[in-house]
């Protein structure tokens, strides 16, 4: 469900105010403030928050461990040297025969 932001004037004679409704659509969201104020006009109707969440599940976390974060980063790594093998070759040499010769 999404929190909706609206808004809206009551009596001919009163001031505008802002309110704020939980629905699942903008018609919800319009139906609802309807329903509780009886405004005169309803303007600026906007989404100003949403919840992406099952049915069922409150207040669960999705962890992503760090197994996970490796192997992006393998999978980012292979895809740069398939792609751009003509530069990482000649640099792994260089980089080869740097080390070898400084281990020497």
């Amino acid at each position: 469900m999404a929190t909706w932001r609206a808004q809206i004037k009551v009596g001919d004679y009163g001031t505008p105010f802002d309110v704020e409704v939980v629905a699942g659509s903008s018609g919800t969201a319009k139906e609802t403030i309807n329903t509780i104020y009886h405004p005169v006009y309803i303007r600026n109707l906007r989404e100003v928050s949403s919840r992406n969440k099952s049915p069922g599940i409150s207040g669960e976390t999705t962890e992503v461990s760090s197994g996970m974060y490796w192997f992006v980063g393998f999978v980012f790594a292979l895809y740069i040297v398939v792609t751009y093998w003509y530069v990482v070759f000649p640099i792994g040499i260089i980089v080869g025969l740097l080390w070898w010769w400084l281990n020497e």
